[in-house]
This record gives C-alpha cells, structure tokens and sequence, in this order.
C-alpha cells in the first residue's frame, strides 16, 4: 500500500503547561523539559471527533464515492449507538457497498489499523482506504488530575491509503494482559499508573522492533525514519538509545502536541513529512494502553500531509 494523504485536524488553541499549570504544578517546568510535553490542543466540551474526522475527509480525498473501506479507531466517540462510522456515512454518504470497521483502541491503534487495511487490499478489490482515528482525552480526565491533564491532546488523524501490490508492508504484535488496569476509566475519567507504563514501554518495544526488522530483512540505516508513539520524550529517547537510533531517525511532534494517543503516528508522519524522489522506508510503533504492541514496516511513495484547525460550520 502507499500513504497518499494525511490529514490532521486539531482545535485551533493550543495551550502551554507552563501557564495553564503554574499555580496548580510547583514542578511544571522541569515536568515539561522531562516529558517534552509543553504546548497542547484541548478540544472544548461541545466538539466531538466525528466531526474533525468529517473535515479531515473532506480534504484527504475529493471524491467520497471512491473510498472502497472505511476503519475508525477511537476511544471517545461522543455516542456508542450507533457506531461511529455509520454517523461518518451519514454526513458524508459513502458509497451502498463500502465496507466500515470501527476499533476502539488508544496508542496502537493507528498501526492496528494499517495490519487490518492490508489485509483488504490483500483479500478484496479495495483500491482506496481511509484511517480516520484519534481521542479526545481531555474530555475524560478530571480537571484536578494534574498527573495526567498535562499530558494529552485531543487530535484526528485522516490517512488515505492507495493500492500498491510492490510496497513492501510487514508487521508484528504483542500483548500483555497483566497491563490491563495499568491505563483504566472509571465511572468515566481516565486513570493512569506512569511506572507501569513507563516500564512496560521500556522492556519490551524495542525487542519487538528488532524482531520486525529481522523478519523484513532490513538494518537500522536502511530505515528512513522511525515514528514511535509518542507518549512522553523519557519513553521515545529510552528506544532510541535502546535500538542505537541517531536522532534524525527518530522523528517528534510530542513538544507542540503532546501525547496525542492512536493520531500521534499521523500527526508525527504529517508534521516531518519529507517529499523525495524515491520510496521511503518508515518503521512505525504504537504502544501502551492495554498493554498491546503493534508495530509496522512499511514502504510507501511521497504522500501529501496538512494540519489545520477544526472549522466550526
């Protein structure tokens, strides 16, 4: 397959922890430079994923009625009933016969959804597919949890995805039930044990990337970019030291975004995208909530990429 276009929509004000936090958090500036996380994107109460997806569509593709598969990947949809992808039809009026998934997954799901969308363009006549996918965090975490409220923004992610039968696309997965609690909601608010994140992120991920590399046959310098999760600047400079990965291989978007769960991939690939004449080689890998590792290799041609703010209608 080749990634054709990525599409990132996000609220438009971005908030700095530094000011938001200053009376709450003694620490803030030394949390910021530990976690590289000091600017994010708070989506206010009344917008709702679906319809950041519905403009992110929009621009990734101009004609809907082309669009063979549709796969959603959230954990905060504004409804449960009915599915997220059947409100995307309804705004947009995809084709009788296209095919819809929705997952509910956090930090890997957008790389779950790459391994479910190359098995319809290995299974099926599907020539173009779209990944809409991201969370709105901030609207399940309470306003005095000051672990984890400076952590996360609330982004959307669009990926178009083309057929290409050459490309090279390998994967591999892992999970780990006893994280199960690690990341949990309850009565609805979203609670987190950092260490068991932390240590989980570190003694397995980049096992779990070496493996996918021997099994595509492929050295770190032949690689052009490695996109973690990005979960906290700690965890990603931790496998980067891990795996031996200099730091032009390892690309960010966590200082301006911070912890953008399942859009984080997509928006690190739209926010570093390079246009070259010749196919790239990216390595991508989405850990945490779970605990689940799902990692890609994949061989894609220049896509095009573009971040803009939600516009209200």
């Amino acid at each position: 397959m080749n990634i054709r276009n990525i599409q990132i929509v996000h609220p438009g004000q971005q908030v700095d922890n530094l000011d938001l936090f200053k009376n709450e958090i003694p620490d803030i500036e030394k949390f910021a430079v530990s976690t590289g996380i000091r600017y994010r994107y708070v989506a206010p109460a009344h917008h709702n994923i679906e319809d950041y997806f519905v403009q992110g569509i929009r621009s990734a593709i101009e004609n809907v009625q082309e669009t063979d598969v549709l796969i959603t990947v959230t954990q905060t949809p504004s409804k449960l009933i009915p599915s997220l992808s059947n409100y995307l039809n309804k705004q947009l009026r995809f084709r009788e016969d296209i095919l819809m998934y929705d997952l509910i997954s956090g930090c890997s799901g957008y790389t779950e959804a790459l391994v479910l969308a190359d098995y319809f363009f290995k299974t099926t006549t599907a020539e173009k597919i779209l990944i809409c996918n991201g969370d709105f965090s901030n609207h399940i975490v309470q306003e005095k949890n000051y672990t984890i409220r400076p952590l996360f923004s609330d982004v959307a992610a669009v990926t178009l995805l083309e057929r290409n039968n050459e490309t090279v696309f390998l994967s591999n997965a892992k999970s780990f039930p006893d994280g199960y609690g690690a990341i949990n909601s309850h009565e609805g608010w979203m609670n987190m044990n950092g260490l068991e994140v932390f240590q989980f992120s570190t003694q397995y991920v980049a096992d779990a990337v070496r493996q996918l590399l021997e099994k595509g046959e492929k050295t770190i310098p032949e690689i052009d970019g490695f996109y973690f999760h990005q979960a906290n600047l700690i965890i990603n400079k931790t496998l980067a030291r891990q795996l031996q990965l200099s730091e032009e291989k390892v690309q960010l978007s966590i200082h301006e975004f911070g912890n953008s769960s399942s859009a984080s991939i997509p928006l690190t690939l739209a926010l570093n995208n390079k246009k070259t004449p010749k196919n790239q080689h990216l390595l991508l890998s989405g850990f945490g909530v779970g605990f689940k590792i799902c990692n890609v290799l994949a061989e894609t041609a220049t896509f095009e990429s573009n971040i803009s703010a939600f516009e209200v209608c």
